[in-house]
């Protein structure tokens, strides 16, 4: 790990070690495998929140794992999330569960991108409400709410309550005491980057190979 300055211990956050979401090029290519192990990484944020977000977590893995599993069968062939999208894109009658595994991970996505996106900027406003929930409950409405029915909301909405505080999420990021808020959050803007990005890749290729399917739960 970085080690910078006068620090004892290292000056980086979780987000500085984690694996990273490869740049998107113009090739709009998604490698399978650095895909996955970035998305394995990023879902750890949800054991960071606290043990009443494992179902979401375990749920996400499940995502990954569905996406894994096709890769393992022919790691050649199904080297990119492309070669995937595109031979699933001639079954019309049914989706495959790779593709309800890469929609459904996607949405997960979504609301950590939303979710680490409102942290940052509510730090950059200096918000000092110590209650995270309002935090993760935007975060929720922006990107999963919608594919859930009112069952499902109330289940999640109702584990939301026991989100940890502000700054007991930063300081779990921060991982070292030497670690700043400040540089959590820098973390996090730098992270975000081609998180985004990915995110968006994503999202135009399942438009792209008629995918975008309306799944709910």
């Amino acid at each position: 790990m970085a080690t910078g300055g006068d620090c004892n211990s290292p000056c980086k956050s979780k987000f500085a070690t984690i694996a990273a979401f490869d740049p998107v090029d113009g090739k709009r290519i998604i490698h399978t495998e650095r895909f996955l192990t970035a998305c394995t990484d990023v879902a750890s944020i949800l054991g960071d929140l606290g043990n009443a977000f494992s179902f979401p977590k375990k749920d996400m893995l499940g995502n990954i794992k569905k996406i894994r599993d096709r890769f393992g069968s022919d790691s050649e062939k199904y080297s990119t999330l492309n070669a995937m999208l595109e031979e699933d894109s001639a079954n019309k009658k049914k989706p495959t569960t790779t593709v309800v595994g890469i929609i459904w991970l996607l949405r997960g996505l979504d609301f950590l991108h939303a979710l680490l996106n409102n942290v940052s900027q509510e730090f950059k406003d200096q918000v000092i409400e110590e209650n995270l929930r309002p935090t993760v409950l935007r975060a929720y409405e922006s990107s999963l709410k919608q594919y859930h029915g009112s069952m499902v909301q109330f289940v999640v909405c109702n584990t939301f309550r026991f989100s940890p505080y502000r700054s007991s999420f930063l300081k779990t990021l921060a991982v070292y005491p030497s670690v700043t808020s400040e540089v959590v959050i820098s973390d996090i803007d730098a992270y975000l980057i081609n998180f985004s990005a990915t995110l968006d890749l994503i999202r135009s290729l399942l438009n792209e190979y008629d995918l975008n399917l309306s799944l709910t739960a």
